[in-house]
């Protein structure tokens, strides 16, 4: 098992998610895990230390005791649905939306993906997903995040 250096737990309405690039998402040991590329740290997580927004290097989101709400999704063109999250198994996306707002027992989370690749077979990911916590788990992080000084001049 992968070692991290910052892990938090129940921290991910400190993180900027959109453009955020998630290689693979997919179900196992009870939690969805959600493998990003790179995630933008808000100044305000427990693990920045800069008073800025801050891009990590790779890192894992992981939802612990998920059920999915509604899943639906496009596969070589043609709409589906999932109900069943031992079978969510999504790669190379591209994250638009996620929205978490707590929930008795938990949290619920309302995201939007798109294919990140063209040779991505998934588009149009729209996922709700209820949990009990979560973890962000990265090991470095880098420059300053893209918004940070975005329009300024």
């Amino acid at each position: 098992m992968e070692q991290w250096k910052y892990v938090s737990e129940n921290t991910t309405e400190f993180l900027s998610l959109h453009d955020c690039e998630c290689e693979h998402i997919y179900y196992t040991d009870d939690r969805v895990i959600m493998k990003m590329k790179w995630m933008e740290i808000l100044e305000s997580h427990p693990n920045n230390m800069f008073p800025e927004a801050h891009q990590s290097g790779q890192g894992i989101i992981e939802l612990v005791g998920p059920q999915i709400v509604e899943c639906i999704y496009d596969k070589a063109g043609v709409q589906e649905q999932m109900s069943d999250v031992t079978q969510l198994n999504f790669r190379d996306l591209e994250i638009l939306k996620f929205e978490e707002i707590p929930k008795e027992g938990g949290y619920e989370n309302s995201m939007y993906m798109i294919n990140a690749s063209k040779q991505g077979v998934y588009n149009n990911v729209s996922l709700t997903i209820r949990y009990k916590s979560s973890m962000v788990k990265f090991n470095e992080l880098k420059d300053v995040s893209w918004f940070v000084n975005f329009g300024k001049k």
